[in-house]
């Protein structure tokens, strides 16, 4: 068995030694993945594999050469961090690790499409599209950003926040985010639509901002 962490730990910082009760069930399967994935996971660009169980999905990170915590460990503290600062996430369960990195992330399966199977299907409703706008001001307020910020990666649910799926490009600065950052974190996004011409906005400023719901607080637009 490898080393776990829990929700009823993380919130007062756990160490790899400590082991969390949160949930029979889930350490159970991450401690059947620490060995490698079973056989119908999908395997991912960046390595490792996901696969879908129940109401929690698993990822499977290989191992890496660092110094660092193992990957699987870190996105599940980044989770809970992103969730203290306001981000909405997939609720994270448990993490499990070898020490040399490679290991297994569990968190709450989401069933909703995500921001680019909505926009796609022509049901992005203005209210939706002030909700993202509105969770990435937030986002970036609270001093996070993400170089992979892409509409695959926000699930969009029926209320709330829209939710950042992957976890893996997160960044939590310790200042306040510039401009420049943010404006480049929205282009990427709108980019990642991969609308048609005809369906684009005019002047470059992002589709899922129409009604300027993210720069609305302070003046500063996109456009």
């Amino acid at each position: 068995m490898g080393d776990f962490m829990g929700d009823s730990l993380a919130r007062r910082g756990p160490g790899l030694d400590d082991v969390s009760a949160f949930d029979d069930d889930d350490i159970a399967r991450a401690d059947a993945w620490l060995d490698g994935p079973p056989e119908d996971a999908t395997e991912l660009k960046d390595g490792g594999a996901v696969l879908r169980d129940g109401g929690v999905v698993l990822k499977y990170y290989d191992a890496v050469a660092s110094g660092r915590l193992p990957r699987p460990v870190r996105a599940f503290r980044r989770a809970f961090a992103l969730m203290n600062r306001g981000v909405a996430v997939p609720l994270p369960h448990v993490a499990a690790a070898h020490a040399d990195g490679s290991g297994v992330y569990v968190a709450a399966y989401v069933d909703a499409p995500n921001l680019h199977q909505v926009v796609a299907a022509g049901t992005a409703s203005p209210e939706l599209l002030r909700r993202v706008g509105r969770a990435l001001r937030l986002m970036h307020d609270a001093e996070v950003t993400h170089r992979d910020l892409k509409a695959p990666n926000l699930l969009i649910a029926d209320q709330g926040a829209p939710l950042l799926a992957d976890l893996d490009g997160v960044k939590i600065r310790s200042g306040p985010v510039r401009w420049s950052r943010r404006a480049r974190d929205l282009m990427r996004l709108d980019a990642s639509l991969d609308l048609p011409p005809e369906r684009r906005r005019r002047g470059g400023s992002p589709v899922v901002d129409p009604l300027g719901s993210y720069s609305a607080q302070n003046g500063r637009h996109f456009s």
